[in-house]
């Protein structure tokens, strides 16, 4: 048994690991790995003056400075939309008023511009005799009744308008008589619808020229009723070329946008007193 236990235990010595020999595995094994090692030295990344951004269509690269400008650019302008004063009622109504100014001074224009047509249509018509002009003439009375009502009272409220009639004392009248002001395009306007209304009653039985003939059976009636209507829009159309005539040498003047702006400064600029209020 002495024999077989030595002959067993003498290759034992060759399985005897020490640490100097596990250190020089360990050396041996990273000079193998060293050349196939996939360590590198990495470089960090830099800012570069361009930025890509995300389309609908792809990436599209822009200078970063241009977008951080732009941002500020519209971050200033959000800020002063959010900041601006809204108006205040009154500067609401001038505005609202500038624009209808404009609109009834185009509708002074035309109301002239249509009594010089309906003056020269009538004077060419009654050339012949009164029975051709009442033909021709018949079916535009009750539309041109119509239009000279409707634009007379728009042109009359528009000088009211202008012009401070709420207290008008002797001044006033004399420089409205004396065309100062243009404060009597009021009374002209005023008479030419008073004229209009007139002769209303004349204009309905044109219309009745071909249905009612016995209207105007009467040769001597029918001379008379359409020389006097022949004269009512004469006059109306002289009126009303004169108020455009006068308005016309100062079409800026506006008693009404003045007055509205005094009183918008009174209620911006000083301090509302409140009657019948105990101090807290």
């Amino acid at each position: 048994m002495d024999s077989t236990l030595v002959a067993a235990l003498t290759g034992l010595e060759e399985d005897v690991v020490t640490d100097a020999d596990q250190k020089d595995v360990e050396e041996e094994d990273e000079q193998i790995k060293a050349p196939y090692s996939t360590a590198s030295n990495v470089m960090k990344s830099q800012p570069v003056e361009k930025l890509y951004i995300e389309t609908g269509t792809g990436f599209i690269g822009q200078n970063r400075n241009r977008v951080a400008r732009r941002i500020a650019e519209e971050q200033a302008i959000k800020e002063l939309e959010v900041d601006a004063p809204r108006k205040t009622t009154i500067e609401f109504a001038l505005d609202t008023y500038h624009f209808l100014k404009t609109i009834c001074l185009f509708v002074h224009g035309l109301t002239a511009g249509i009594a010089m047509w309906h003056t020269v249509m009538i004077f060419v018509l009654l050339y012949h005799n009164y029975t051709d002009f009442l033909e021709h003439y018949y079916l535009l009375a009750l539309p041109v009744q119509c239009m000279f009502y409707m634009l007379l009272v728009l042109c009359t409220v528009s000088c009211c308008d202008r012009y401070d009639v709420n207290s008008p004392n002797r001044r006033f009248v004399l420089r409205a008589f004396t065309l100062q002001s243009g404060a009597v395009s009021i009374l002209l306007y005023l008479i030419a619808l008073i004229l209009s209304l007139v002769s209303a009653d004349l204009e309905d039985r044109m219309i009745y020229f071909k249905t009612s003939p016995a209207l105007w059976e009467n040769a001597q009636d029918t001379e008379d009723n359409v020389l006097l209507w022949r004269n009512l829009s004469t006059a109306r159309a002289v009126l009303i070329i004169v108020a455009w005539l006068v308005l016309t040498i100062d079409p800026n003047t506006d008693r009404l946008i003045e007055n509205l702006r005094k009183t918008d400064d009174d209620i911006l600029g000083n301090p509302v007193e409140m009657s019948g209020v105990s101090p807290a």
